[in-house]
């Protein structure tokens, strides 16, 4: 991270972001990823968190992000599902987990 960006800002959060998906990449093993907030939301106000949760790819009022934008750059450039190479065992833990409908052939 770099030392000029203020903590929780947009430009925090994109740096973080872009350190995670360094970790996610180098590592074969992993075959999705999910941001963990949509969107920005209210919490109570005291001491430890003021002005609600910024860890959204979208403010409250559902405006992107810088975030937003970068992971629309991100996962558009992501191969089809199709073209992947999945094993047996990935295969057999997705069609369980699908609800009775299968997801990969």
């Amino acid at each position: 991270m770099s030392y000029l960006s203020v903590q929780w800002s947009e430009e925090y959060q994109l740096e973080y972001l872009e350190q995670q998906h360094i970790a996610f990449d180098s590592c074969d093993a992993i075959i999705g990823e999910q941001m963990w907030n949509f969107a920005d939301f209210q919490t109570w106000e005291g001491i430890i968190r003021m002005d609600g949760n910024k860890k959204g790819a979208f403010t409250r009022n559902r405006q992107p992000k810088m975030s937003a934008h970068y992971l629309k750059k991100r996962w558009s450039q992501i191969p089809d599902q199709k073209q992947l190479i999945i094993s047996d065992s990935a295969k057999w833990h997705l069609n369980r987990h699908s609800l009775g409908q299968s997801v990969i052939e």
